[in-house]
């Protein structure tokens, strides 16, 4: 019977010595953690850097009745922007975010007008481009309810986004042939929040935001002579997404958005021709984990909308390492 309990007593050290070491990870492996398994925010003294590259063409539009349609005219356009981040953890709770795009849209087709004093009509053709640097975001990440031993969390996020790109139109050569605005020209924030669960090999989130735009003024057709005061209606936006491990290196996320925008004003007053237009989209990204270094390929598709809300898929590129 000694002979027995010493033979289990040496077989269940071993196994007690590993379960009391299992979980405990080295900065080296916290830096190589993936998308279902970090936590909501970067650990303290952890800088990740990377850079976003999103790409869509221009050419359908949700019409007032919710159909998708082509855009009048002949028209299309293209939508594209390089985004280089940097993120730091300032405490294992506490992250800032700064984001500045690069921005390069195109728009072209054909228009018909009518001259009633002559009868006839007048063929032309729409060339608006516009290149430069966009509108710098910040944002802050903080986990009011921070993960522990339940694997959950609640996240707040406050972006503040100041109008760095240029916001009027430039080398105006007709109605339809100018340089187009790569900023909106005002500053705007947002709050965001974020519930995340993880039971691995997966996790889920919940989360929703409001984005408040302060009022600017800018040039809002290529025509006017001077600035015109606006403001931008708010933006909220709620949505859910599960991601799951296909194996330890490769990880899939799904995610399920809503997105309305309010009417916006000119001179204090909304248009009567003003829509609030709103969209539901889902996307996904199919994120790969080397070591520290992460490569994700997504995809947004727009399901439904309403009020010239976009309809097009956009394709999106994230390339990120942490150091």
């Amino acid at each position: 019977m000694k002979k027995i309990a010493y033979i289990f007593l040496t077989t269940l050290v071993p196994i007690i010595g590993y379960g009391q070491t299992e979980k405990v990870l080295v900065p080296s492996d916290l830096k190589q953690l993936t998308v279902v398994t970090e936590p909501s925010t970067l650990y303290k003294g952890f800088l990740r850097a990377g850079f976003d590259l999103s790409y869509g063409v221009i050419d359908k539009y949700f019409d007032t009745k919710g159909k998708r349609v082509f855009m009048p005219s002949n028209g299309w356009g293209t939508s594209s922007s390089l985004s280089p981040s940097l993120q730091y953890g300032i405490t294992n709770r506490f992250q800032v975010i700064v984001t500045i795009p690069y921005v390069n849209d195109l728009q072209q087709g054909q228009y018909i007008l009518y001259a009633p004093s002559a009868d006839t009509t007048v063929n032309g053709s729409i060339s608006v481009k516009g290149k430069g640097i966009g509108d710098l975001n910040t944002a802050f990440k903080y986990q009011i309810i921070p993960e522990g031993a339940s694997k959950s969390s609640l996240t707040a996020r406050v972006y503040l986004t100041i109008p760095t790109g240029e916001k009027n139109p430039t080398d105006i050569k007709g109605p339809y042939n100018f340089k187009s605005p790569t900023g909106n020209g005002c500053f705007s924030t947002e709050l965001n929040l974020t519930y995340r669960k993880i039971i691995y090999p997966y996790s889920y989130t919940g989360y929703i935001g409001y984005d408040y735009s302060f009022s600017g003024s800018k040039i809002l057709d290529p025509s006017d002579t001077k600035e015109t005061e606006f403001n931008y209606g708010d933006r909220f936006n709620a949505g859910a997404s599960f991601n799951l491990h296909l194996n330890e290196w490769i990880a899939l996320t799904n995610d399920l958005n809503f997105t309305h925008w309010g009417k916006t004003k000119i001179d204090n007053e909304i248009p009567d021709n003003a829509l609030s237009k709103w969209v539901i989209g889902y996307e996904t990204h199919l994120v790969f984990q080397i070591k520290r270094f992460r490569v994700a390929e997504a995809v947004l598709i727009r399901l439904a909308g309403k009020n010239e809300a976009p309809a097009d898929p956009q394709y999106i590129m994230i390339v990120q390492y942490t150091f």
